[in-house]
Protein backbone atom coordinates (compact mmCIF):
# COMPACT_ATOMS: atom_id res chain seq x y z
CA UNK A 1 0.00 0.00 0.00
CA UNK A 2 2.86 2.34 0.67
CA UNK A 3 4.22 1.64 -2.81
CA UNK A 4 0.85 2.33 -4.33
CA UNK A 5 0.52 5.61 -2.39
CA UNK A 6 4.06 6.64 -3.31
CA UNK A 7 3.37 5.85 -6.98
CA UNK A 8 0.17 7.88 -6.90
CA UNK A 9 1.96 10.86 -5.34
CA UNK A 10 4.71 10.72 -7.96
CA UNK A 11 2.13 10.47 -10.74
CA UNK A 12 0.21 13.42 -9.26
CA UNK A 13 3.41 15.53 -9.03
CA UNK A 14 4.24 14.64 -12.64
CA UNK A 15 0.75 15.68 -13.84
CA UNK A 16 0.98 18.97 -11.91
CA UNK A 17 4.42 19.72 -13.37
CA UNK A 18 3.20 18.95 -16.88
CA UNK A 19 0.13 21.16 -16.42
CA UNK A 20 2.28 24.06 -15.16
CA UNK A 21 4.67 23.70 -18.13
CA UNK A 22 1.79 23.68 -20.66
CA UNK A 23 0.26 26.74 -18.97
CA UNK A 24 3.57 28.63 -19.24
CA UNK A 25 3.82 27.80 -22.96
CA UNK A 26 0.30 29.09 -23.65
CA UNK A 27 0.58 32.31 -21.63
CA UNK A 28 1.25 35.32 -23.87
CA UNK A 29 4.60 36.95 -23.25
CA UNK A 30 4.13 40.29 -21.55
CA UNK A 31 6.52 42.92 -22.80
CA UNK A 32 7.55 45.15 -19.99
CA UNK A 33 8.31 48.72 -20.98
CA UNK A 34 11.90 49.80 -20.61
CA UNK A 35 12.47 51.85 -17.54
CA UNK A 36 13.61 55.29 -18.65
CA UNK A 37 16.76 55.69 -16.66
CA UNK A 38 18.43 59.02 -16.34
CA UNK A 39 21.95 57.74 -16.25
CA UNK A 40 24.91 59.91 -17.13
CA UNK A 41 26.65 59.23 -20.41
CA UNK A 42 29.79 61.25 -19.61
CA UNK A 43 31.54 62.52 -16.54
CA UNK A 44 34.83 64.22 -15.76
CA UNK A 45 36.77 65.13 -12.64
CA UNK A 46 38.91 68.25 -12.27
CA UNK A 47 37.65 69.63 -15.56
CA UNK A 48 39.25 72.73 -17.11
CA UNK A 49 37.71 74.13 -20.33
CA UNK A 50 39.24 77.11 -22.14
CA UNK A 51 37.36 78.97 -24.87
CA UNK A 52 39.11 81.22 -27.39
CA UNK A 53 37.84 83.72 -29.95
CA UNK A 54 38.60 83.59 -33.69
CA UNK A 55 41.84 85.55 -33.15
CA UNK A 56 43.12 83.11 -30.53
CA UNK A 57 42.43 85.40 -27.56
CA UNK A 58 41.27 83.70 -24.36
CA UNK A 59 37.56 84.43 -23.77
CA UNK A 60 36.51 82.17 -20.94
CA UNK A 61 37.70 79.46 -18.56
CA UNK A 62 35.40 77.00 -16.79
CA UNK A 63 36.75 74.95 -13.86
CA UNK A 64 34.85 72.33 -11.91
CA UNK A 65 35.89 69.44 -9.66
CA UNK A 66 33.12 67.24 -11.13
CA UNK A 67 31.03 67.34 -14.30
CA UNK A 68 28.23 64.89 -15.11
CA UNK A 69 26.46 64.99 -18.50
CA UNK A 70 22.95 63.57 -19.10
CA UNK A 71 22.31 63.18 -22.82
CA UNK A 72 18.55 62.47 -22.59
CA UNK A 73 17.93 65.71 -20.70
CA UNK A 74 20.55 67.69 -22.61
CA UNK A 75 22.09 69.03 -19.41
CA UNK A 76 25.37 68.90 -17.57
CA UNK A 77 25.61 69.12 -13.79
CA UNK A 78 28.68 70.87 -12.37
CA UNK A 79 29.91 70.91 -8.79
CA UNK A 80 31.48 74.13 -7.50
CA UNK A 81 31.90 75.69 -10.97
CA UNK A 82 34.14 78.73 -11.45
CA UNK A 83 33.75 80.75 -14.65
CA UNK A 84 36.30 83.39 -15.64
CA UNK A 85 35.42 85.84 -18.40
CA UNK A 86 38.36 87.67 -20.06
CA UNK A 87 38.80 90.92 -21.96
CA UNK A 88 42.19 92.22 -23.02
CA UNK A 89 41.64 95.74 -21.67
CA UNK A 90 40.42 94.97 -18.13
CA UNK A 91 40.75 92.47 -15.28
CA UNK A 92 38.77 89.21 -15.69
CA UNK A 93 35.38 88.61 -14.11
CA UNK A 94 35.12 85.50 -11.89
CA UNK A 95 31.76 83.86 -11.11
CA UNK A 96 31.23 80.87 -8.87
CA UNK A 97 28.58 78.93 -7.00
CA UNK A 98 28.08 75.65 -5.18
CA UNK A 99 26.47 73.93 -8.18
CA UNK A 100 25.80 74.59 -11.83
CA UNK A 101 23.44 73.31 -14.47
CA UNK A 102 24.44 73.76 -18.12
CA UNK A 103 21.57 73.53 -20.62
CA UNK A 104 23.02 72.81 -24.06
CA UNK A 105 19.79 73.58 -25.91
CA UNK A 106 19.62 77.11 -24.51
CA UNK A 107 23.41 77.54 -24.20
CA UNK A 108 23.11 78.69 -20.61
CA UNK A 109 24.77 77.94 -17.30
CA UNK A 110 22.47 78.27 -14.28
CA UNK A 111 24.11 78.70 -10.87
CA UNK A 112 21.41 77.99 -8.23
CA UNK A 113 21.79 79.26 -4.70
CA UNK A 114 24.44 81.72 -3.57
CA UNK A 115 26.67 83.13 -6.32
CA UNK A 116 29.69 85.43 -6.11
CA UNK A 117 30.91 87.59 -9.02
CA UNK A 118 34.24 89.39 -8.62
CA UNK A 119 36.56 91.59 -10.60
CA UNK A 120 39.90 92.81 -9.21
CA UNK A 121 40.71 96.49 -9.41
CA UNK A 122 43.30 97.75 -11.88
CA UNK A 123 44.29 101.37 -12.66
CA UNK A 124 41.03 102.93 -13.93
CA UNK A 125 38.88 99.87 -13.06
CA UNK A 126 37.35 99.68 -9.60
CA UNK A 127 37.22 96.30 -7.86
CA UNK A 128 33.77 94.71 -7.63
CA UNK A 129 32.25 91.96 -5.53
CA UNK A 130 28.66 91.07 -6.38
CA UNK A 131 26.67 88.70 -4.17
CA UNK A 132 23.41 87.26 -5.44
CA UNK A 133 21.48 84.02 -5.97
CA UNK A 134 20.21 81.99 -8.93
CA UNK A 135 22.37 83.47 -11.68
CA UNK A 136 21.89 82.50 -15.33
CA UNK A 137 24.96 82.97 -17.54
CA UNK A 138 24.54 83.24 -21.31
CA UNK A 139 28.13 82.56 -22.37
CA UNK A 140 27.76 83.23 -26.11
CA UNK A 141 26.10 86.59 -25.43
CA UNK A 142 28.63 87.43 -22.67
CA UNK A 143 25.67 88.25 -20.44
CA UNK A 144 24.31 87.16 -17.03
CA UNK A 145 21.07 87.84 -15.16
CA UNK A 146 19.19 87.18 -11.96
CA UNK A 147 15.79 88.14 -10.54
CA UNK A 148 17.02 87.76 -6.96
CA UNK A 149 18.47 90.22 -4.44
CA UNK A 150 21.87 91.67 -5.40
CA UNK A 151 24.55 93.41 -3.33
CA UNK A 152 27.47 95.10 -5.08
CA UNK A 153 30.51 96.16 -3.05
CA UNK A 154 33.35 98.30 -4.36
CA UNK A 155 35.64 99.43 -1.57
CA UNK A 156 33.45 101.25 0.98
CA UNK A 157 30.73 101.95 -1.61
CA UNK A 158 27.79 99.58 -2.11
CA UNK A 159 24.58 99.12 -4.03
CA UNK A 160 21.69 96.75 -3.42
CA UNK A 161 18.77 95.86 -5.67
CA UNK A 162 16.30 93.21 -6.69
CA UNK A 163 17.25 91.79 -10.07
CA UNK A 164 20.29 92.46 -12.23
CA UNK A 165 21.51 92.19 -15.80
CA UNK A 166 25.24 92.38 -16.56
CA UNK A 167 27.02 92.54 -19.93
CA UNK A 168 30.72 91.64 -19.86
CA UNK A 169 31.76 92.63 -23.40
CA UNK A 170 32.24 96.19 -24.65
CA UNK A 171 30.45 98.25 -23.70
CA UNK A 172 30.38 96.65 -20.23
CA UNK A 173 27.33 97.63 -18.28
CA UNK A 174 25.25 96.61 -15.32
CA UNK A 175 21.51 97.18 -15.00
CA UNK A 176 19.77 96.96 -11.63
CA UNK A 177 16.09 96.14 -12.07
CA UNK A 178 14.33 97.37 -8.93
CA UNK A 179 14.41 98.59 -5.33
CA UNK A 180 17.87 100.09 -5.80
CA UNK A 181 19.65 101.52 -2.77
CA UNK A 182 23.21 102.63 -2.41
CA UNK A 183 25.94 104.23 -0.37
CA UNK A 184 28.77 106.24 -1.92
CA UNK A 185 31.53 108.07 -0.06
CA UNK A 186 32.98 111.18 -1.71
CA UNK A 187 36.69 111.90 -1.35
Amino acid sequence: MNRRLLGLLLMFALVLSLAWWVNELQRPEIKRPEIARDTPDTYAVNLLVKQYDDDGQLLQILRTPRMTHYEKRGITELSQPVVQRFRSDQPPWRMWGENGLADHRQETLFLPGQVIIERDGKAEFAPYRIETEDLTIHAEASYAETAEAVRINSGVDWLSAIGMQIWFDEPSRLKLLGQVRGHYEFE
